[in-house]
């Protein structure tokens, strides 16, 4: 059998829709209530949770192809240092036509701001491609927040995530060396020769997401209000 975490209902007060949960959590972010609000919830790392970069690849690509469209990043999330905040802000403004809206950063955010910023999206975005993503309880906290979500069919989040019911698997592969039994990262690891940190920071380097599928299934989201609610729906169920 496999006993997965669980989390309560987070998103709390029941006694208001959702719909006027994501009002309420827009207005104090200052997010119109046409927008399409794509909330990326979790560590800010590169190296040891996922590289953003086919986040921002695939978002800047669906708003340059729909200018009518107010599509929004919603970051919420800690960063280690502010090295790493820095390298972040960099990669978005190299990016035509992204917008990011963060909460977080160096300070991490309160519980009330992470409930808020479930409230206020409208799609939930996980690319882990790091292994030691286990299970991601995130996950499962969008999950409950009644949002369609968008993973990688990775470690822990493929048995998270029912493909086409409550969102979409992007399908991810180790790149190099995967049919060996035993790679270079794996001997260096194990003799000591490299720490934990930096073999999985070279692992997820070595790790591949489908962005064309990616792009596809974000886009088919973004575009289709009832799918979305329809899948959050079973988000919540489930």
């Amino acid at each position: 059998y496999t006993i997965p975490l669980a989390v309560n209902d987070i998103t709390y007060d029941d006694s208001l829709t959702r719909s006027e949960k994501r009002s309420n959590s827009r207005k104090k972010f200052g997010i119109s209530e046409d927008a399409i609000v794509i909330l990326n919830l979790g560590r800010l790392s590169f190296h040891s949770k996922s590289h953003p970069l086919a986040i921002y690849k695939a978002i800047s690509k669906i708003s340059s192809d729909n200018i009518d469209k107010e599509i929004i990043l919603l970051e919420c999330g800690t960063f280690s240092n502010k090295i790493v905040e820095e390298l972040y802000n960099k990669l978005i403004y190299s990016f035509k036509n992204l917008t990011v809206k963060r909460v977080g950063g160096i300070n991490q955010a309160s519980e009330k701001e992470k409930i808020d910023c479930l409230n206020a999206a409208s799609i939930f975005i996980s690319l882990s491609d790091n292994i030691q993503e286990t299970f991601g309880l995130t996950v499962i906290e969008a999950m409950a927040a009644e949002l369609p979500c968008i993973v990688t069919d990775w470690n822990g989040y493929k048995d998270l995530v029912k493909d086409q019911e409550n969102g979409y698997l992007i399908p991810t592969k180790y790149a190099l060396q995967s049919n060996e039994d035993l790679n270079k990262v794996d001997a260096d690891y194990k003799i000591e020769k490299i720490n934990f940190d930096y073999m999985i920071g070279i692992k997820s380097m070595k790790t591949v997401i489908n962005e064309q599928i990616l792009i596809s299934k974000l886009s088919y989201l973004i575009e289709n209000k009832d799918i979305r609610e329809k899948m959050g729906l079973i988000s919540k169920e489930r």
